[in-house]
């Protein structure tokens, strides 16, 4: 809660969140004791984009799970020091099910999803998962 700004706490009383703050939060930036899993769209589609989402990825590493998810019609998992080489793991065409069906195998909590969008249509068993 930040300190004498009676405003953010008028709107929280009201069930809103604060876009903006008066003056800067007591407290330190709160630490997450689960890192996210990011999974990658790394299909044609993307090609234009992935060397800077790599680079956004490494400078995200204190907060991402030690591996990245890469995906296009299955999930390949490299390490961080692997995504810094470049490698680049990819199939043809995108299909959504395979980061679903991961997601539900290996029990995951926390995830990012990045894509274009161009990812297919999800299955029942996996629509659920990604709501």
């Amino acid at each position: 809660m930040p300190s004498k700004d009676r405003r953010a706490i008028v709107q929280r009383s009201m069930g809103q969140v604060p876009l903006l703050y008066r003056t800067e939060s007591i407290e330190c930036s709160s630490k997450f004791s689960e890192r996210v899993h990011v999974y990658l769209d790394v299909s044609e589609s993307m090609y234009g984009v992935i060397e800077e989402l790599y680079g956004a990825m490494l400078d995200c590493r204190d907060w991402i799970a030690p591996c990245v998810h890469l995906f296009s019609t299955a999930v390949v998992d490299v390490s961080l020091n692997e995504l810094a080489q470049g490698k680049l793991v990819t199939g043809a065409g995108t299909d959504i099910n395979c980061v679903g069906e991961h997601i539900l195998r290996n029990r995951i909590r926390r995830a990012l999803i990045v894509t274009d969008g161009y990812v297919g249509t999800p299955n029942e068993r996996v629509a659920s998962v990604l709501m």
